[in-house]
């Protein structure tokens, strides 16, 4: 029983309508099964007006009917001799027996809480897909608009097994007749319903494939240490079923002081890193990381993108990773000849971008930058991984230094350094992994300039 027929329940209906898990027509039998002769009589007197057949011929209950006669169709429809109300007998007991104000209500509410009047079906999709659930009902515009029949052939089903069916010739209820079928594999389903009144078709898509799985992340960290050299340059190579995802680098230095100028991927097995002491002499040796993917099935796409800036003493410039992928590293180059141009910044903005700055110092000298970003994707078209980035920031020093650490749940993936420089400059030493933890350090040289540095942790999971 709909919404609606709560309308019905005013009068001789407030004992018929009880049951909201059934139709009008099943309300009413079940109610004349129950009901006692004498609370019939009463409620016929208020206005009931019913007839039903027995044994196929109708008969009208009226001031003569006797108790036994009452008795009579009751047991003939607890035997089954006698069938139920059909939805147009039941819409002529009511029109005949409410008020028409309370018709007019009914059907008004009707027509408030369907889309229209008339044929109209229902698609419920359970168990993943695999089941659906056809429902269809008839929205009458009056009292006397009777539901229709379903014609010969006028249920037609492709795509799936039906647990029931609608039968040719079954008249469409009020309150809807529904049909369970199982899907064909994963393929759609096509419903077509013909009845005297119209017919209604329904498509219900194929079940889309499921969604990728991210393949497996399992990363190591490799190192590696220079040769000592005033200019000293380092290459670090991890075996071929390993790609890089990002890498750091730190100078040993002592004395005056050796300066970061480049730290960046080769390709996805290379990492090189290059450091040089400026106006007084100071070799040191650089130490080299790379944090690697083991991927021996090739199942990640990794990919470095690049983005060089115009000449200039204090140079920037950000390189974005292409659609799809997103940010694990990313590297510099300052492409000094002379003087030179050293690093103040290599550090991700956002999860697809990865910014980069130079300067040249006290010797000025001019120069491009290139930054590097590196991306990864699942081959299998897996949305993901999730990547997540993490800053702190030091107290002011001449040699300011500072770490950061991912949260739990988070893989340390990569890291990045930002000197927040503002006097004659304060110059990159370190920026590299260790543990979990991303480590950064800077320094003044020759000229004092105290200032902060920025270190930042990108935190990588499925």
């Amino acid at each position: 029983m709909n919404t609606c027929d709560a309308v019905l329940k005013d009068g001789v209906f407030d004992q018929i309508l009880v049951n909201s898990s059934k139709s009008l027509s099943e309300n009413l039998t079940e109610w004349l099964e129950s009901v006692d002769y004498n609370d019939f009589k009463r409620l016929q007197t208020a206005g009931l007006n019913i007839g039903f057949p027995i044994k196929g011929i109708p008969v009208t209950i009226g001031a003569s009917f006797s108790q036994d006669e009452f008795k009579n169709w009751k047991r003939e429809v607890s035997s089954g001799t006698s069938r139920v109300f059909t939805e147009e007998e039941t819409m002529q007991i009511f029109s005949k027996t409410a008020s028409p104000a309370i018709l007019e209500a009914w059907s008004k509410c009707i027509s408030r809480m369907a889309i229209g009047t008339g044929l109209h079906a229902e698609i419920d999709v359970t168990n993943g897909g695999a089941n659906i659930v056809f429902t269809v009902r008839w929205v009458p515009n009056a009292m006397n608009d009777f539901p229709p029949t379903v014609l010969a052939g006028g249920f037609q089903v492709s795509g799936a097994t039906l647990q029931g069916t609608i039968p040719d010739g079954m008249e469409i209820p009020l309150a809807g007749f529904s049909v369970i079928m199982s899907r064909n594999g994963s393929s759609g389903v096509t419903i077509i319903l013909n009845t005297t009144k119209g017919g209604v078709r329904e498509e219900v898509p194929p079940i889309p494939p499921p969604a990728s799985v991210l393949p497996p992340i399992t990363l190591k960290v490799f190192k590696t240490t220079g040769n000592t050299a005033s200019h000293p340059s380092t290459a670090l190579s991890v075996p071929s079923e390993y790609k890089i995802l990002c890498g750091g680098a730190r100078v040993n230095w002592s004395g005056f002081g050796n300066l970061i100028t480049a730290c960046f991927p080769k390709d996805t097995q290379t990492w090189i890193a290059r450091a040089k002491d400026h106006l007084s002499a100071s070799p040191a040796t650089i130490d080299v990381w790379a944090i690697a993917i083991h991927d021996p099935d090739d199942l990640w796409e990794v990919d470095i993108f690049s983005a060089a800036s115009p000449s200039a003493n204090h140079p920037s410039a950000t390189a974005n990773v292409g659609d799809g992928f997103v940010l694990t590293g990313g590297g510099a180059v300052a492409n000094w000849s002379t003087n030179g141009s050293f690093l103040t910044a290599s550090y991700p903005e956002g999860t697809t971008s990865w910014t980069v700055k130079s300067k040249d110092h006290i010797s000025p000298e001019p120069v491009s930058i290139t930054a590097y970003a590196i991306g990864i994707r699942a081959r299998n078209g897996a949305a993901g991984p999730v990547i997540r980035i993490f800053t702190k920031t030091s107290t002011p020093a001449s040699h300011p230094s500072t770490e950061v650490s991912t949260n739990s749940g988070f893989q340390l993936v990569g890291g990045g350094a930002q000197v927040n420089w503002r006097g004659y400059g304060n110059l990159l030493v370190g920026t590299f992994p260790d543990g979990n933890t991303w480590k950064v350090e800077s320094k003044d040289h020759l000229a004092e300039d105290p200032c902060t540095i920025t270190a930042y942790a990108i935190g990588i999971k499925p």
